[in-house]
Formats: structure tokens, sequence, C-alpha cells
């Protein structure tokens, strides 16, 4: 493979998987709204293989913790998440 098809295939692999954790985290948010879901359940419909990685994950995107977001809803405190 010459380096130019080496490289169009790295950078729409890495697209798709930047796609891909939009939704997830997309998601997550308005799982995380909801109580009815823990967010060990949250992680598995997401399909991450653990609670610490899918928690790791949503804060590295978003700065909050799961639990922390979901208590920032449960507050009343503004959501900086929401205007995106």
């Amino acid at each position: 493979m010459n380096i130019a098809r080496k490289s169009a295939a790295e950078t729409l692999a890495s697209n798709t998987a930047n796609i891909r954790d939009d939704l997830r985290l997309h998601r997550a948010r308005d799982l995380l709204t909801s109580e009815e879901c823990s967010i060990s359940e949250i992680a598995a419909e997401l399909g991450y293989r653990s609670t610490s990685n899918f928690s790791r994950a949503f804060k590295t995107k978003t700065g909050k913790s799961t639990a922390g977001f979901r208590n920032s809803l449960n507050s009343g405190a503004p959501n900086p998440e929401s205007s995106t």
C-alpha cells in the first residue's frame, strides 16, 4: 500500500472512530438524564467493556464524571453540555 492510500485509510478509520464516539456520547447524555438506568447499565448498552472505561471516556469528552453530570441535572444546575 502506498503512503497516500495508507494515510487516507488511517484518516477514514480515525474519522469513523470519532463519529462512533460522538454518537456514544450523545446517547450517554440522553441515558444519564434518566434515573431508570444505572451507570453500569448505560456502559453496557453503549458497548463499553467496563463501567470504568465508560466513565473515563465520558469524563475525557465532557470534563465531568458520569455521576457529576447526572447530579448536576438533578440539582437543577445549568448543564454546559446542553448547548451543544
